[in-house]
């Protein structure tokens, strides 16, 4: 069988007013570049638990509700039942590269 290659990437989501309320979905939105993310492979993302942060970071991560709705060529869209209320550390596995 052929492996093929993955990036992994931790990234940072603003968190507070730089969320925007999308109607259609009635949830808060977030547009954030992700490099190596392109329409068509297959990522795996997840709260960062490591750091002296990560569990908080975790929590906020889940309370909010945050998940990765889309993906384009260079970013990921997620998106939020409740905005964060400070920046989130998240990891990004990109598979398929």
């Amino acid at each position: 069988l052929k492996q093929d290659k993955q990036i992994t990437r931790t990234i940072s989501i603003p968190g507070g007013t730089e969320w925007s309320w999308t109607t259609p979905a009635n949830m808060y939105i977030q547009f954030v570049d992700v490099p190596g993310v392109t329409t068509s492979n297959t990522i795996i993302v997840s709260a960062n638990p490591s750091g002296a942060s990560g569990p908080s970071n975790h929590a906020l991560y889940t309370s909010c509700g945050v998940f990765a709705a889309a993906q384009q060529d260079g970013k990921i869209v997620f998106l939020a039942s409740q905005r964060p209320s400070s920046a989130l550390s998240v990891n990004v596995v990109i598979l398929g590269v």
